[in-house]
């Protein structure tokens, strides 16, 4: 198989979900997997967050892999009745980065050009790279954050997901991923201008949901799995 039987370690930081609720009718035809639906519901993410720490399990950090800034968007699927996450594409500016993700782990990283600040009560983002009909985009996200912990259901419906879910030819691959349950606080989204809809069939999206911050945490990847396609439905 094309990916590869290591764990790896990382830091995330500055993660924040901003979410739409759509028809099911909306994205299903562009998932592989099953939606998983919230009240009925499909939700879609966009989330921008910061990785530090990178390394395969047992080894010593690479100094010039060891940090960067992703933005991705996804939706949220069951799969055997096992609720995971279904990405539309990563974006990095890590080119080794998103070589080493597309080749080995088979995940839809594309290079992008990010800046990021964040302050105590400011964030702000930009990502400009190119659509997959070559178009381009260019997204300029500001949120006002808060301190308030967040005890939203919805924040745990989003956030609380340990697996991920890949279709490759006729394959389901499904990730793993261990982490401390997310402590968020709501955010107020300031600017959000340009976008990367990578979906043709996409409408224009309504109000955006509750959106969150989520605190810093420790993650890991465990090896992927292939599995039982006659039940990965």
């Amino acid at each position: 198989m094309p990916f590869v039987n290591w764990t790896i370690e990382q830091r995330w930081s500055h993660a924040a979900f901003l979410n739409w609720k759509v028809p099911e009718s909306t994205l299903q035809a562009q998932v592989p997997f099953p939606l998983d639906l919230h009240e009925g519901q499909a939700v879609l993410s966009l989330v921008p967050f910061y990785m530090d720490q990178i390394r395969f399990r047992g080894l010593p950090r690479v100094p010039f892999f060891s940090s960067l800034w992703e933005l991705n968007l996804r939706t949220y699927v069951r799969v055997n009745g096992v609720p995971g996450i279904y990405f539309f594409t990563l974006e990095t500016p890590h080119r080794l980065g998103n070589f080493i993700a597309r080749t080995f782990f088979d995940l839809p990283y594309r290079k992008a050009r990010i800046t990021a600040k964040v302050g105590e009560n400011d964030y702000r983002f930009q990502a400009i790279g190119r659509l997959a009909d070559q178009s381009n985009y260019d997204l300029a996200l500001e949120l006002e954050t808060g301190s308030a912990i967040s005890t939203d259901p919805f924040q745990t419906w989003i956030t609380e997901r340990y697996h991920l879910f890949i279709k490759k030819g006729g394959l389901t691959i499904r990730g793993d991923v261990q982490h401390e349950p997310w402590q968020t606080s709501l955010v107020s989204v300031r600017k959000l201008q340009g976008g990367i809809s990578i979906l043709p069939a996409l409408p224009p999206l309504p109000e955006l949901a509750p959106c969150f911050l989520g605190e810093p945490l420790r993650v890991r990847f465990s090896p992927f799995q292939i599995q039982d396609n006659q039940r990965a439905r």
